[in-house]
């Protein structure tokens, strides 16, 4: 059997007494206390601002604030101000209109009011016309409009009426991207279809004589066509005709160029024409 040290004795003796009691409450005590304190000693921020003495904050510290002169006194007590000046008002004042020849005159109210006659008007600026002596013949009277203006009508060409700018492309040595490709003998599809488009062609046979020499071409459409030296073809014309082929040329953007349409003929076909 085990036996309890005298150290295991002497701390349950402790513990049980009063005074070990008291000494616990008394440690509870200070440490509640120090809690309290602690916690009731927080930091705040201070009532009055630190004097900044860096020379950063001497650099940046506010100027004082500078006001004008004090307002007139008409300003603390009048809320409209003080009355316009004479001058100004003299200034203001709109001078009496006076009256424009032509302008319509005042009417008052139940006058009858009377129209004027244009022809008394235009017979009081008219001159008067010169007095005729026997045996002359009277000078043809001026039309009124020149007689008022005083100006004598001049006639005006039609060519400035219809007059047109005229605009002229500078590319600095480049094409004029305003003219067409094909110009000359290069022509384009015509309205009733009738030029050939060699794209679209095989030459069915070449006739060859002594006077005349032509070639024959069908289109995919099945129609035929007879084409000899110099016959205009889409965007170009027939430049050679030989025993075996057909010579074109045609403008390709600007730029000819000169292909050929061979005669293509079965095995054991022979050319019907001489050599």
């Amino acid at each position: 059997m085990n036996q309890p040290s005298s150290l295991a004795l002497s701390q349950s003796r402790f513990f049980q007494s009063r005074l070990g009691i008291l000494l616990l409450a008394l440690v509870g005590l200070a440490i509640a206390a120090g809690i309290y304190l602690m916690r009731r000693q927080e930091p705040t921020a201070p009532i009055s601002p630190t004097p900044a003495t860096s020379p950063a904050a001497q650099a940046l510290r506010r100027s004082k604030p500078m006001f004008g002169p004090p307002a007139p006194p008409w300003a603390r007590t009048d809320p409209y101000g003080p009355p316009a000046p004479p001058e100004f008002m003299a200034r203001a004042t709109p001078a009496p209109a006076t009256p424009v020849a032509g302008s319509p005159d005042a009417v008052t109210p139940g006058a009858v009011v009377v129209p004027p006659n244009p022809d008394a008007a235009v017979s009081a600026q008219a001159p008067a016309p010169a007095a005729v002596l026997p045996g002359q013949t009277p000078a043809p009277a001026a039309p009124i409009g020149s007689a008022l203006s005083g100006e004598i009508p001049k006639s005006v060409d039609a060519s400035v009426l219809f007059a047109r700018e005229r605009y002229e492309y500078i590319g600095g040595g480049r094409r004029d991207p305003f003219q067409s490709l094909l110009d000359g003998r290069f022509l384009t599809q015509s309205a009733d279809g009738s030029l050939v488009d060699v794209g679209d062609i095989h030459l069915v046979g070449i006739m060859w004589g002594s006077s005349d020499k032509f070639a024959l071409v069908e289109d995919s459409r099945g129609r035929g066509f007879v084409l000899r030296v110099g016959d205009p073809v889409v965007n170009g014309y027939i430049s050679g005709i030989s025993k075996s082929e057909l010579q074109v040329v045609q403008n390709a953007f600007g730029e000819s160029q000169s292909l050929s349409i061979r005669l293509q003929t079965k095995e054991g076909d022979k050319n019907a024409t001489r050599n």
